[in-house]
Protein backbone atom coordinates (compact mmCIF):
# COMPACT_ATOMS: atom_id res chain seq x y z
CA UNK A 1 0.00 0.00 0.00
CA UNK A 2 1.59 3.38 -1.32
CA UNK A 3 1.82 6.45 0.99
CA UNK A 4 -1.62 8.42 -0.88
CA UNK A 5 -3.60 5.23 -0.03
CA UNK A 6 -2.60 5.31 3.46
CA UNK A 7 -2.98 8.53 4.32
CA UNK A 8 -6.58 8.00 1.97
CA UNK A 9 -7.39 5.41 4.54
CA UNK A 10 -6.29 7.27 7.85
CA UNK A 11 -8.51 10.02 6.12
CA UNK A 12 -11.65 8.07 5.48
CA UNK A 13 -11.20 6.65 9.13
CA UNK A 14 -10.97 10.23 10.84
CA UNK A 15 -13.94 11.44 8.84
CA UNK A 16 -16.06 8.49 9.99
CA UNK A 17 -14.95 9.20 13.72
CA UNK A 18 -15.64 12.91 13.11
CA UNK A 19 -19.06 12.69 12.13
CA UNK A 20 -20.57 10.80 15.05
CA UNK A 21 -18.36 12.72 17.23
CA UNK A 22 -19.12 16.43 18.79
CA UNK A 23 -16.82 18.34 19.38
CA UNK A 24 -15.44 21.93 19.63
CA UNK A 25 -12.40 23.72 19.53
CA UNK A 26 -10.97 24.19 23.24
CA UNK A 27 -7.99 26.77 24.00
CA UNK A 28 -4.67 25.24 25.67
CA UNK A 29 -1.11 24.07 24.22
CA UNK A 30 -0.63 21.61 21.41
CA UNK A 31 2.84 19.32 20.37
CA UNK A 32 2.70 17.61 17.48
CA UNK A 33 5.19 15.51 16.14
CA UNK A 34 5.08 13.86 12.64
CA UNK A 35 6.54 12.15 9.52
CA UNK A 36 7.26 14.54 6.49
CA UNK A 37 7.14 13.84 2.85
CA UNK A 38 8.38 17.53 1.48
CA UNK A 39 11.01 17.66 -0.98
CA UNK A 40 13.76 20.74 -1.21
CA UNK A 41 14.49 21.03 -4.56
CA UNK A 42 16.61 24.01 -6.80
CA UNK A 43 14.50 26.73 -7.08
CA UNK A 44 15.77 27.02 -10.96
CA UNK A 45 16.88 23.90 -12.07
CA UNK A 46 14.56 21.87 -10.27
CA UNK A 47 16.65 19.65 -9.05
CA UNK A 48 15.84 17.47 -5.41
CA UNK A 49 18.50 18.12 -2.45
CA UNK A 50 16.44 17.04 0.19
CA UNK A 51 13.88 15.08 1.92
CA UNK A 52 12.44 16.38 4.96
CA UNK A 53 11.89 13.01 7.47
CA UNK A 54 10.40 14.31 10.58
CA UNK A 55 8.57 17.36 11.96
CA UNK A 56 7.53 18.99 14.83
CA UNK A 57 5.12 22.33 16.45
CA UNK A 58 4.26 23.85 19.26
CA UNK A 59 1.07 26.10 19.11
CA UNK A 60 -1.60 27.91 21.13
CA UNK A 61 -4.95 27.84 20.13
CA UNK A 62 -7.85 30.43 21.20
CA UNK A 63 -11.21 29.09 20.65
CA UNK A 64 -13.23 31.79 19.24
CA UNK A 65 -16.45 30.00 19.63
CA UNK A 66 -17.94 26.57 18.65
CA UNK A 67 -16.87 26.48 14.83
CA UNK A 68 -13.35 28.81 14.42
CA UNK A 69 -10.08 28.82 16.11
CA UNK A 70 -6.63 30.87 15.62
CA UNK A 71 -3.77 29.18 16.56
CA UNK A 72 0.25 30.96 17.09
CA UNK A 73 2.32 28.40 15.94
CA UNK A 74 6.12 27.38 16.32
CA UNK A 75 6.95 24.46 13.92
CA UNK A 76 10.59 23.03 12.83
CA UNK A 77 11.32 19.91 10.24
CA UNK A 78 14.70 18.31 9.74
CA UNK A 79 15.81 16.47 6.71
CA UNK A 80 19.12 14.99 4.79
CA UNK A 81 20.81 16.37 1.69
CA UNK A 82 22.85 15.52 -1.03
CA UNK A 83 24.17 19.29 -3.31
CA UNK A 84 26.46 18.40 -5.85
CA UNK A 85 27.72 22.02 -5.43
CA UNK A 86 28.06 22.32 -1.96
CA UNK A 87 29.01 18.84 -0.37
CA UNK A 88 29.92 20.27 2.74
CA UNK A 89 26.29 20.84 3.33
CA UNK A 90 24.72 17.47 4.54
CA UNK A 91 21.28 18.68 6.56
CA UNK A 92 18.45 20.77 5.73
CA UNK A 93 16.35 22.51 9.12
CA UNK A 94 13.05 24.06 8.05
CA UNK A 95 12.06 26.43 10.45
CA UNK A 96 8.54 28.53 10.66
CA UNK A 97 6.59 30.98 13.06
CA UNK A 98 2.70 32.30 11.69
CA UNK A 99 -1.02 31.40 12.25
CA UNK A 100 -3.15 29.53 11.23
CA UNK A 101 -6.84 29.38 11.34
CA UNK A 102 -9.38 26.50 11.74
CA UNK A 103 -12.76 25.91 10.78
CA UNK A 104 -14.66 23.04 12.58
CA UNK A 105 -16.82 20.41 11.84
CA UNK A 106 -17.65 18.65 14.64
CA UNK A 107 -13.96 17.06 15.48
CA UNK A 108 -13.22 17.33 11.93
CA UNK A 109 -11.31 21.27 11.24
CA UNK A 110 -10.07 22.62 7.77
CA UNK A 111 -7.49 24.97 8.33
CA UNK A 112 -5.06 27.36 6.48
CA UNK A 113 -1.56 28.70 7.80
CA UNK A 114 0.41 31.82 6.79
CA UNK A 115 3.66 31.33 8.31
CA UNK A 116 7.42 33.05 8.05
CA UNK A 117 10.01 30.67 7.16
CA UNK A 118 13.91 30.12 7.35
CA UNK A 119 15.91 27.49 5.71
CA UNK A 120 19.22 26.53 7.25
CA UNK A 121 21.56 24.35 5.63
CA UNK A 122 24.22 22.71 7.61
CA UNK A 123 27.64 20.85 7.44
CA UNK A 124 27.35 18.85 10.67
CA UNK A 125 26.28 19.53 14.49
CA UNK A 126 28.90 22.99 14.51
CA UNK A 127 28.77 24.79 11.45
CA UNK A 128 25.09 26.14 10.32
CA UNK A 129 24.65 28.41 7.07
CA UNK A 130 20.92 30.31 7.76
CA UNK A 131 19.29 31.43 4.90
CA UNK A 132 16.73 33.98 4.04
CA UNK A 133 13.29 34.29 4.95
CA UNK A 134 10.28 33.59 2.49
CA UNK A 135 6.76 33.36 2.98
CA UNK A 136 5.30 29.78 3.43
CA UNK A 137 1.56 28.06 3.03
CA UNK A 138 0.00 25.52 3.99
CA UNK A 139 -3.57 23.84 4.50
CA UNK A 140 -4.30 21.53 7.19
CA UNK A 141 -6.90 19.03 7.70
CA UNK A 142 -7.14 17.31 11.33
CA UNK A 143 -9.34 15.40 13.73
CA UNK A 144 -9.27 16.20 17.88
CA UNK A 145 -12.22 14.36 19.34
CA UNK A 146 -13.57 14.96 23.16
CA UNK A 147 -10.19 13.96 24.45
CA UNK A 148 -6.66 15.61 24.10
CA UNK A 149 -5.30 13.53 21.27
CA UNK A 150 -5.65 14.75 17.63
CA UNK A 151 -4.17 13.69 13.82
CA UNK A 152 -3.28 16.27 11.70
CA UNK A 153 -2.32 16.50 7.84
CA UNK A 154 -0.78 19.49 6.16
CA UNK A 155 0.18 20.28 2.73
CA UNK A 156 2.93 22.81 2.77
CA UNK A 157 4.48 25.34 0.03
CA UNK A 158 7.45 27.66 0.22
CA UNK A 159 8.93 29.24 -2.64
CA UNK A 160 12.93 30.84 -3.50
CA UNK A 161 13.90 30.37 0.43
CA UNK A 162 17.66 31.43 -0.32
CA UNK A 163 20.05 29.47 1.87
CA UNK A 164 23.52 31.30 2.34
CA UNK A 165 26.44 29.55 0.44
CA UNK A 166 23.92 27.12 -0.83
CA UNK A 167 21.18 27.35 -4.19
CA UNK A 168 17.50 28.97 -3.81
CA UNK A 169 15.01 26.66 -3.16
CA UNK A 170 11.41 25.74 -3.24
CA UNK A 171 10.05 23.00 -0.78
CA UNK A 172 6.54 21.20 -1.33
CA UNK A 173 4.86 18.47 0.33
CA UNK A 174 2.74 17.02 3.70
CA UNK A 175 3.05 15.85 6.87
CA UNK A 176 1.07 13.32 9.21
CA UNK A 177 1.37 14.52 12.56
CA UNK A 178 0.18 13.00 16.17
CA UNK A 179 -0.26 15.82 18.51
CA UNK A 180 -1.87 16.33 22.35
CA UNK A 181 -3.63 20.01 23.39
CA UNK A 182 -3.69 20.56 26.86
CA UNK A 183 -7.34 22.28 27.72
Amino acid sequence: MGTGSRILCVLGFALSVALTAQAAPGSGFGLQFGSDHAAVRDADSGAEYSTLRVGGSLDYQWALGSAFSLLLLLDEAKGQAVIPAQPTLRYFVLDALGLEARLWLGALWVGGQATRCVLTAAEGATTFHIGGAASCRALTLGLEGQGRWFLSLRALRAQRLPVEAGPTVNISGTRLSLGYRWK
